[in-house]
């Protein structure tokens, strides 16, 4: 107990915190039946400012996704920055 005590006094701040902060964007990508705006112009504009702002993201996609041709276009045009991964969206519903 002793050595793990005088061990801990050995180590420094600067051993312990990480010296690169970074943030992830992370964007899940439902299916279209639950957009407001039904158009690719919500994707569209999220992924132009992550370009403009030279930054990368993860998308991550609903599997009712995968059954709209146009949006699985849109999807697989972004650049490989760009992370896909697929989610899967689970729902209660009481009975």
């Amino acid at each position: 107990m002793a050595v793990v005590v005088v061990f801990c006094f050995m180590i420094s701040q600067d051993d312990i915190l990480a010296k690169d902060k970074f943030v992830t964007i992370v964007n899940p990508v439902r299916g279209r039946e639950l957009w407001k705006d039904k158009s690719l112009v919500p994707v569209e504009t999220q992924y132009r400012t992550i370009n403009k702002l030279n930054l990368s993201a993860t998308w991550l996609i609903q599997d009712d996704v995968l059954f709209d041709k146009e949006l699985v276009d849109k999807i697989k045009s972004l650049d490989e920055d760009n992370i896909l991964d697929v989610y899967l969206d689970t729902v209660y519903i009481k009975r």
